[in-house]
């Protein structure tokens, strides 16, 4: 696999397109029943559909060469050559087959090069056509303009316009000259599109290209908003990306005009959202696919009027909807794949914490990375080529890089920490935000995950059930820790893992489909995850766990595992006894300050203490 990371290219609106696709080049056009037609209806008929309407539908490059190939625009280019010589313009070629030439060119390029390698003027000749100027095309060509030109904009009209006497010829050349010279978007690239270029959008995929996988993605256009941006789902015109070329890529992509996914960033102000945006996108270039299989990849960027947009592949389900669809049937089969899964997953937040090539930086350059949002909805189920489900991590808009020095120095107030996953550090005084984070809601998520191996769906909803208490806000929330009141005559506060989250540790242990697999797991998530950090206790790094969940998937891979490692052995003591102390520390200001409102009583718990301390790593 190519390690690299896409080089990020800033420019303007492309001129090109692939030429054409083999699967669009067995698509005849629409035929002209009617041979005294005009051409304007031809191109008409055969427009592209955008799933925004008829005002955006449009024709690509490679829709143009095929549609107008020499023999059809001949016959109309003659007709036009001679009524702009009745309209006392004299083309500076005597010949139409000069003009012929250019619109129609001999060497068109075959392959999927996005670039022609010279200047093209058929997209110039058919919004002249469809904007009922087309004897105007001699004087355009001989003007010096070309599809490169396009878009001419009203504040720069070239002299061949100037003698338009009707403005609406200028508003339908302007409308048509946008939805002929749609963009063409590369792997890696950020674009800046004006607000009037139309996207090479399409109401749906091609069925039999969308089937690669063996596995048909169902295309519903949805559009769903989440704290940091709006998700929808897209397909794009195959002959308008690269990103099916990419060897890695493709693997992900269900079929060349997808579905993807499209994600629109949201904020409270338009600096605030670019600034968003640019964090995100450093994040996505950072740490993507080529990095890491179980990390999304991000296939470009763009702003497209004053919005910012994100292109992704599109994953089959989030893990949220996995647990709702899917159910552990084979549970020797699904035991090995969630310690892949979970090995994988690992392995990616590890990278993230410790990027590639990092020890050949000097420290002053070396930069660590947090994704701070891990939940099921933002972990992705994609299907490989070989057919198998793999969970891949996504949506790095709580992510950041930071520097060694600062990497634990990020205040809790600033993080929109994911409430079902947020670790106590969240609610501390000085509380600082480090890698530690990420280990603390992976354990959530693992957890998680077991329940449903051990019980499917229904067993996974009763845990988060058995979560809901109420919160220092007063509403109850499924959060893993509590808030307390220790002993004393101030009542500090203090933090510990919920006692229905070690109760549940408990109950799995003891749950008929159990293994040793699952209970040295669970031992690892209870002891060296879900840790509220204090100045003994301390959650474990990545590297650690990394080898850790190693060692699981190697034991479950193994040819006799089925009769020892993963076969049901369910613990039968009822009774665990558990010392571990309490984190005892002020709360920050936006903790007391829900206190206060909600008038909530903290519940006071006895035991040994420890001074809170979130990692500084």
């Amino acid at each position: 696999m190519d390690q690299r990371t896409p080089e990020v290219r800033v420019t303007d609106v492309d001129d090109t397109e692939i030429k054409s696709h083999p699967l669009q080049n067995n698509i005849p056009p629409k035929p002209n029943k009617n041979p005294d037609n005009s051409l304007d209806d031809f191109l008409r008929s055969n427009l592209n559909q955008h799933p925004c309407g008829r005002n955006k539908s449009f024709l690509t490059l490679g829709c143009l060469w095929r549609l107008l190939p020499a023999t059809r625009v001949q016959e109309h280019l003659e007709k036009l050559f001679r009524e702009a010589q009745k309209a006392s313009y004299t083309p500076l070629k005597s010949n139409c087959n000069h003009y012929l030439d250019l619109i129609c060119l001999i060497d068109q390029p075959t392959d999927n090069s996005p670039e022609t390698g010279r200047r093209t003027y058929i997209r110039l000749f058919a919004t002249l056509i469809l904007a009922d100027k087309g004897s105007d095309v001699f004087k355009f060509i001989d003007s010096g303009i070309s599809d490169e030109t396009l878009p001419i904009s009203e504040d720069n009209k070239p002299p061949c316009m100037q003698g338009w006497e009707k403005l609406r010829y200028f508003d339908d050349f302007n409308r048509w000259q946008w939805r002929m010279k749609v963009p063409y978007l590369r792997y890696g690239e950020h674009r800046q599109f004006d607000a009037q270029v139309v996207l090479p959008y399409i109401p749906k995929p091609n069925c039999e290209d969308n089937n690669r996988l063996g596995v048909q993605i169902p295309f519903t256009p949805f559009k769903e908003a989440g704290g940091q941006g709006e998700v929808s789902s897209v397909a794009i015109h195959s002959e308008c990306h690269n990103f099916y070329d990419i060897p890695d890529l493709a693997l992900q992509l269900p079929g060349r005009e997808g579905p993807f996914a499209l994600k629109r960033l949201i904020g409270s102000s338009p600096a605030k959202v670019e600034q968003e945006f640019r964090k995100e996108l450093y994040m996505l270039k950072t740490f993507n696919g080529m990095v890491h299989p179980h990390i999304v990849s991000i296939l470009t960027s763009f702003r497209h009027g004053s919005s910012y947009y994100l292109l992704f592949p599109c994953a089959v389900f989030d893990l949220a909807k996995y647990f709702e669809e899917r159910a552990p049937t084979d549970r020797t089969k699904t035991a090995r794949w969630v310690s892949k899964q979970c090995l994988g997953l690992m392995e990616a937040v590890h990278k993230i914490h410790f990027p590639p090539k990092l020890d050949t930086l000097q420290p002053e350059d070396k930069l660590f990375g947090r994704h701070g949002d891990i939940k099921a909805e933002n972990v992705l189920v994609f299907i490989s080529h070989e057919g198998e489900e793999n969970l891949v991590l996504s949506d790095f808009g709580l992510g950041s890089m930071h520097h060694d020095q600062s990497k634990s120095n990020i205040p809790n107030r600033e993080i929109s920490a994911t409430p079902g996953f947020r670790p106590p550090e969240c609610d501390m005084e000085n509380g600082k935000i480090s890698r530690s984070f990420d280990v603390w809601t992976l354990g959530c998520l693992f957890l998680d995950l077991l329940t449903w191996l051990l019980g499917g769906e229904d067993l996974r909803s009763e845990f988060d059930r058995t979560r809901m208490t109420p919160y220092i806000d007063g509403r109850d929330t499924d959060i893993y820790f509590e808030i307390v009141a220790t002993e004393g005559k101030s009542n500090e506060p203090g933090y510990i893992v919920k006692e229905q989250v070690t109760n549940w540790i408990d109950e799995m242990h003891r749950h008929e489909n159990c293994t040793k697999f699952v209970h040295e797991f669970l031992d690892i998530i209870e002891k060296r995850m879900l840790i509220v950090e204090t100045n003994v206790m301390k959650r474990a790094r990545t590297g650690e766990l990394k080898e850790i969940l190693k060692t699981f998937h190697d034991r479950c891979q193994s040819p006799d595992a089925e009769a020892d490692y993963l076969y049901s052995n369910p613990r039968r003591s009822a009774l665990v006894i558990r010392t571990l102390p309490i984190a005892k520390g002020p709360l920050n200001e936006n903790a007391m300050r829900s206190i206060t409102r909600s008038g909530i009583k903290l519940r006071k718990v006895t035991g040994t203490t420890e001074k809170a301390e979130p990692a500084q790593d």
